[in-house]
């Protein structure tokens, strides 16, 4: 079966749908190495719902960004590769509220 991008980020999307608005997932020990190079320079740390968008945090980006922007080979190593998809599913990281 063909993974596409596209594909993946709606999975994502349908995966993290219990999250409402200004409530967050950190990954705690999954936080995974993420981008092309996976040279260490940035991890993904969790992700967070806000205005209705999803979006990744990252070392990098602690405000974050929309899922759509994330790498395929992230994607592909959260539902591919690793046990972060499957954890996702049954909520298995705790979900925080955010400060407002």
């Amino acid at each position: 079966m063909k993974y596409i991008k596209s594909n993946l980020i709606a999975l994502l999307s349908v995966t993290l749908n219990y999250l409402l608005d200004n409530e967050s997932i950190e990954l705690g020990e999954d936080t995974f190495l993420c981008g092309k190079l996976l040279d260490g320079s940035d991890k993904v740390y969790g992700f967070v719902k806000k205005d209705g968008e999803l979006l990744v945090i990252t070392r990098e980006a602690t405000n974050g960004y929309p899922i759509s922007d994330m790498d395929a080979v992230d994607l592909r190593y959260i539902f591919l590769l690793s046990n972060v998809g499957e954890r996702l599913k049954v909520k298995f990281y705790p979900i925080t509220s955010l400060s407002l």
